[in-house]
């Protein structure tokens, strides 16, 4: 092998072995960034999770006030108002 056929395989090694460097901090920087996702997703769904959970809780409150105050007017005489005529 002549020294530029020498030289010529090392630069091809060396451009291969940096092709495969490079991939590897792609792959590592795709892992990084499919982590980060993850845990954003996994934060949304914890918020989804409570704001459903509190949604239930304001919608019973707000059935059970209604209750009340129904059951309050009708014992102090209160009727409901008939329906209008269309």
């Amino acid at each position: 092998m002549t020294s530029s056929a020498s030289s010529l395989a090392g630069h091809s090694l060396g451009a291969r072995q940096l092709g495969v460097s490079t991939q590897d901090a792609g792959t590592h920087q795709m892992a990084q960034a499919i982590r980060e996702l993850s845990a954003q997703m996994g934060q949304t769904l914890k918020t989804v999770q409570e704001t459903q959970e509190a949604t239930h809780t304001v919608h019973s409150l707000a059935e059970s006030m209604s209750g009340m105050a129904t059951q309050t007017l009708r014992a102090e005489g209160w009727t409901a108002p008939a329906p209008m005529a269309g």
